[in-house]
């Protein structure tokens, strides 16, 4: 088996302990506005998170990434 296809996500991994480890930061970050969006829907249906995942049939977690 080749090992070139594994050096990439070998290399990833590598970047990441180095980041946890607060010897670099991140390169790039994403922010969505759908976060802004889901939490009006929210705040106007008055129910938490909690309740707002169950409403979607996801898990909380989901919903708060």
């Amino acid at each position: 088996m080749k090992e070139e296809p594994f050096q990439e996500p070998l290399q990833s991994i590598r970047e990441m302990k180095v980041i946890r480890s607060g010897k670099a930061s991140l390169s790039r970050t994403f922010t969505s506005a759908v976060s802004a969006v889901v939490t009006k829907v929210r705040d106007k249906l008055c129910v938490s998170q909690a309740m707002f995942a169950r409403l979607l049939g996801i898990s909380e977690k989901n919903l708060q990434t």
